[in-house]
C-alpha cells in the first residue's frame, strides 16, 4: 500500500465515523456536537475531493457546506431557543453489528475480488478550470443555476421567518 491509499482509507474512516456521530452519538445528546461532528465529516470529504485531484470540489465543499451550512445551522440552533436535544439513541448495539457486518463484507469482497480496479487506480478525468465552470454554469446550465439560487433564496427567508416567529 502506498501514501495515497493509507491517506484514502484513514479520511474515509473518519468521514464514516464522524457522519455515524451526527446521527447516533452516544457521548452527548448536544445538538452542537452533532454539527461538530458534521464539519469533520464534510471536511473529511473535501479532503477525499483532495486525494482525487478535484480540487474545486473540495473548495466548494470547503465554502458551502463545512461554512455557510454549518454557520445558519448554528444560527437556527441558537435563535430558536430550543431545549429540547434529541434523545439519546439506544440502539449502540446495532449500531455496532453494522460496523462488524460491514467490515466483514469489505474482507469478503476483497477476498473474492483481489485484483477489482480501487477508487484512486481509475483514470482521473479533468473537468477544466475555473473559468470553464463558470462558463458552462451560466450558459449551458442557467435554468439549474438559478433554480438553485432561488431554492437558496428561499431558504433563508424560511430561517429568518421561523426565528423571528419564535
Amino acid at each position: 500500500m502506498n501514501i495515497t491509499e493509507i491517506l484514502f482509507y484513514a479520511i474515509s474512516a473518519i468521514a464514516i465515523i464522524s457522519g455515524l456521530l451526527v446521527v447516533a452519538n452516544p457521548f452527548t445528546r448536544d445538538p452542537v456536537a452533532s454539527a461538530i461532528a458534521l464539519v469533520i465529516s464534510l471536511l473529511s470529504v473535501a479532503g477525499l475531493f483532495i486525494l482525487q485531484g478535484a480540487f474545486f470540489l473540495a473548495a466548494i465543499q470547503l465554502i458551502i457546506y463545512a461554512g455557510a451550512v454549518i454557520v445558519m445551522f448554528l444560527f437556527i440552533l441558537m435563535l430558536s431557543h430550543s431545549s429540547a436535544y434529541w434523545p439519546k439513541p439506544r440502539y449502540i448495539k446495532g449500531l455496532l453489528t453494522v460496523v462488524i457486518v460491514g467490515g466483514l463484507c469489505w474482507v469478503l469482497i476483497k477476498r473474492l475480488l483481489p485484483d477489482a480496479p480501487l477508487p484512486f487506480d481509475e483514470v482521473r478525468l479533468t473537468i477544466g478550470s475555473t473559468k470553464a465552470i463558470g462558463k458552462s454554469l451560466f450558459t449551458d446550465y442557467i435554468l439549474a443555476t438559478e433554480t438553485a439560487s432561488v431554492l437558496l433564496m428561499m431558504a433563508m427567508v424560511g430561517v429568518v421567518w421561523i426565528t423571528k416567529r419564535n
